[in-house]
């Protein structure tokens, strides 16, 4: 049930991505996730590795000490793995990670693939460097375009 909660939670929070644009600067445009997901991530953690860490002291069987384990371990994923903010200036694409160094792809090196039932857009580039804008970053058609503008090879899927 809370797992339903959770996921319903994810996809309405998920719908700020379509209605709010990129940030722009002089000569940076930023995609940000949108402020639902992170807020439920940056709560979630927090409460999942407490819960996790509560139900482990308090277990007296296998199966509640395995559950707590597993969840804290999906309250470390969310903090390790949330989506991190897109860079774009003149030079490139930059996203940085919290497990990966920052991945930088130039423009001259870069392609992208577009998978709309996905929402997600994928830029690799000549290293094998990769760069995903998926449907939680803000301002996806904008992304497009910028890569559009920039000479970037977009192939569209179906």
């Amino acid at each position: 049930m809370s797992i339903g909660i959770t996921l319903f939670l994810i996809a309405l929070l998920s719908l700020e991505a379509v209605f709010r644009g990129p940030n722009r600067t002089a000569d940076t445009v930023r995609f940000p996730v949108g402020l639902g997901v992170r807020l439920l991530l940056r709560v979630g953690a927090p409460l999942l590795l407490f819960t996790g860490y509560e139900m482990a002291g308090a277990s007296e069987d296998l199966f509640t000490k395995v559950s707590a384990a597993v969840i804290a371990l999906l309250g470390v994923g969310c903090i390790l793995f949330e989506p991190r903010e897109i860079f774009l200036d003149s030079k490139g694409i930059t996203q940085s990670s919290l497990l990966t160094a920052r991945r930088r792809i130039t423009w001259k090196m870069a392609a992208a693939s577009y998978q709309p039932r996905l929402q997600e857009v994928l830029v690799v580039g000549s290293d094998g460097c990769t760069i995903t804008h998926s449907r939680y970053h803000l301002g996806q058609q904008e992304f497009l375009c910028e890569l559009e503008e920039h000479g970037v090879f977009v192939q569209r899927g179906i």
